[in-house]
């Protein structure tokens, strides 16, 4: 009776996918008169094979895709079976696979069989595909992927949900950055979601230096102290403040410029303390300075010196402009148009010192500060500033003007008058016109004393010398000698 039975095998749908869809299986036994053979006494047992699309024989001696799986149907009433069976795999680079089903029972005897061909569908959203090798054959099944991880393409699997962002299983479903929206690009051939921008003040995570790359890490993470991000959108990691610049804390603002009268010359300050103060007596012209020569004297003073080492000096007085109190030394020697007096110059150590001054001018050093070229007083002369000479007082027997000495009473037009100066520019009386005395014992009391009518003097250009009076009988002339 076995041999002339036969099974209707009806599988309700065409296509699955491996792994993941339940087939409903109707199977009905029909004897040799074509009636649905009923249960009898002892069960009957569906027999399940998956094979090769291409496979000439389907049956427990030939390699199969998966292990038989033989069901229990013992309802001995019914003529129908009826179950859900699941195809886990097919064969890699086939459409299809062949499903082969047997039905037997022991009493009544019975046994028949049917096949039919299955289209295997690709993995569905949220799965992957996995590979294997089944009794020599290339294998492969969808597999559903973790609610932490997504997947772009089931032939290169499921990814690990970045670490700044949200995922369903399936997809990027949001971000775990808060207040801003990172942006998300999917590089289809590694099957990962690249993070290609941050908001404004994030910096964009990917990786180490140390490891490179790596898709699992990716995150918009807020800067922290010392660097910043202030694009629209950040496509990269924050960048470190720019010297001149310093960041305190961590967060979404950008790098705070040194105040004026500050610099920091490091990358990456995290710090106010590191805006250094300028030198004293100095400030810097705009904040943000990156540098010490930043850091510019204030107006009535100089720098000496450079970098680290510079020093602001007081400015010596013959270098004040008389206008704004500015230093003439930190602009040139120049005090607007005007040069200022005297010849001036750097010694080793940057220090500005006087070397001379002209003409009419006395110079005055012992103090760095008080360096300048002083006029003399109107009752006071010089011989000439340019050697060094000093001011002095006018003698008893001279009219000084500040600059100039000259002998009163007109004696100079004589053309007989001495006057020779020492080291220091003191001018002394040497001689006097003939007729008068010549008066040099003391500095002050220098002058040329006249004789009077009816004397005379020998010699003027001798202190020791005295007037006398001419004798009788005898002319002098001018108060000359007697003739």
């Amino acid at each position: 009776a076995g041999a002339a039975q036969t099974m209707q095998l009806d599988v309700h749908q065409a296509a699955f996918v491996p792994g993941q869809d339940l087939l409903n299986l109707t199977a009905v036994l029909f004897d040799s008169l074509g009636q649905a053979v009923h249960g009898g006494a002892e069960p009957y047992v569906l027999q399940m094979l998956v094979c090769r699309s291409a496979a000439a024989e389907c049956s427990l001696t030939q390699p199969n895709l998966q292990p038989a799986l033989f069901l229990l149907y013992d309802d001995a009433a019914l003529h129908t079976a009826e179950r859900e069976a699941m195809v886990r795999v097919c064969e890699l680079g086939a459409p299809s696979v062949q499903l082969h089903l047997s039905l037997s029972s022991r009493a009544p005897a019975a046994s028949a069989a049917a096949s039919v061909e299955l289209q295997c569908l690709p993995c569905p959203a949220g799965h992957e595909m996995r590979t294997a090798v089944v009794r020599g054959v290339q294998t492969w099944t969808c597999e559903r992927c973790e609610p932490n991880e997504y997947v772009l393409d089931a032939d290169l699997g499921c990814q690990r949900c970045p670490a700044g962002a949200e995922c369903n299983g399936a997809s990027l479903v949001g971000e775990a950055l808060v207040g801003g929206e990172s942006r998300w690009e999917p590089d289809l051939g590694l099957g990962i979601y690249r993070l290609v921008g941050c908001p404004t003040g994030y910096g964009l995570v990917n990786g180490s230096e140390s490891s490179g790359f790596d898709a699992e890490v990716q995150r918009c993470e807020a800067c922290g102290a010392g660097a910043e991000c202030v694009a629209a959108e950040c496509r990269g990691p924050c960048r470190p403040c720019a010297p001149g610049s310093y960041k305190a804390d961590v967060g979404l603002g950008a790098c705070e410029l040194c105040a004026v009268g500050t610099f920091n010359g490091l990358r990456g300050a995290d710090s106010v303390e590191q805006c250094l103060p300028c030198q004293p007596a100095s400030t810097t012209a705009q904040p943000g300075q990156a540098s010490q020569d930043a850091c510019l004297c204030d107006a009535e003073y100089y720098a000496m010196g450079a970098g680290a080492a510079t020093e602001c000096r007081e400015c010596p007085a013959g270098a004040v402009c008389g206008v704004d109190r500015s230093c003439a030394l930190a602009n040139g020697s120049m005090c607007g148009a005007d040069r200022i007096e005297g010849t001036w110059s750097r010694r080793a150590d940057g220090e500005w010192e006087l070397q001379s001054c002209p003409q009419t001018r006395e110079k005055v050093a012992g103090s760095h500060d008080l360096q300048e070229c002083r006029a003399c007083l109107r009752n006071q002369y010089i011989v000439d500033g340019r050697l060094g000479h000093r001011c002095f007082d006018c003698p008893a027997g001279a009219l000084c003007d500040g600059a100039r000495l000259v002998t009163r009473q007109e004696l100079d037009a004589t053309g007989q008058v001495e006057w020779e100066p020492d080291q220091e520019g003191r001018l002394w009386l040497r001689r006097c016109p003939t007729g008068y005395r010549l008066e040099n014992a003391a500095y002050e009391l220098q002058e040329c004393q006249w004789c009077g009518v009816g004397m005379f003097v020998l010699r003027s250009d001798d202190p020791q010398v005295q007037c006398q009076r001419c004798p009788t009988g005898f002319t002098c002339l001018n108060g000359g000698a007697p003739g």
